[in-house]
């Protein structure tokens, strides 16, 4: 968990313990306290709470103490800390999985329904490719690991694809001309384009050129964290 402390609008710190917290509201209030900035009783106060071998990010919601801080503009809020690329990951594989799934039932409703993929078979697909140096930016490290898991979850995806719907998924070139309702184009997407409103121009370069415009046929999966990977699936697909 990461912690950031705001103090009359502006960011004052980020830190990672609750210890961290602690220490620095405390310089706050005194800092507030040796300029008559609070009073001595609203001081002793909240220095009960800070100075209480219970003080937890749980007492952030207490309302005596979130009434006392915000009388001093101050805020305190929360944040999930992700220490590698392995989260952001999660959330994109959750994103493909549920992606591949609206595929399957396309084309178990429809025996007209095709599918091509960017490259050239299963294993040589090229969904993902184009982003796959953005995940450095995520975590430098681990950055071949997490590219091939992804190429690798991919290709097991479009693998059972084959196995169930044979002769109906296809590898090659995906351009816009060629989608539509029974002919789905896969590309490369990212948090913002993936599925835009019908008529849109869609934004973005490598794939995402030659898809050209939102539409039937138009099916973008999204393979790079940096355009936000939190919001991706619909919320009765989480439940």
């Amino acid at each position: 968990m990461t912690f950031v402390i705001s103090l009359n609008g502006l960011v004052y710190g980020v830190y990672e313990t609750i210890d961290l917290v602690r220490l620095n509201l405390l310089i706050i209030l005194f800092y507030n306290l040796e300029r008559g900035n609070i009073e001595l009783s609203c001081y002793e106060d909240l220095l009960d709470y800070l100075k209480s071998e219970s003080f937890s990010e749980g007492t952030f919601y207490i309302p005596h103490f979130q009434t006392s801080i915000k009388q001093l503009d101050i805020t305190i809020e929360d944040f999930k800390s992700e220490k590698n690329g392995s989260c952001p990951l999660e959330y994109i594989m959750n994103h493909i999985n549920w992606r591949f799934m609206e595929l399957e039932k396309k084309m178990e409703h429809d025996v007209r329904v095709k599918v091509t993929f960017p490259g050239e078979n299963a294993k040589d697909h090229s969904l993902g490719e184009p982003y796959f140096t953005d995940w450095k930016y995520v975590d430098s490290k681990n950055h071949k690991t997490l590219t091939d898991s992804l190429r690798d979850y991919i290709t097991a995806k479009i693998e059972v694809l084959e196995k169930r719907f044979k002769g109906r998924v296809h590898f090659g070139e995906v351009m816009y001309q060629n989608a539509n309702e029974h002919n789905i184009q896969v590309w490369s997407a990212n948090g913002v384009n993936w599925n835009l409103p019908e008529g849109n121009d869609i934004p973005g370069k490598y794939q995402a050129e030659e898809m050209k415009f939102q539409g039937p046929g138009v099916y973008g999966i999204v393979v790079t964290p940096l355009y936000g990977y939190h919001s991706l699936v619909p919320e009765e697909y989480e439940k």
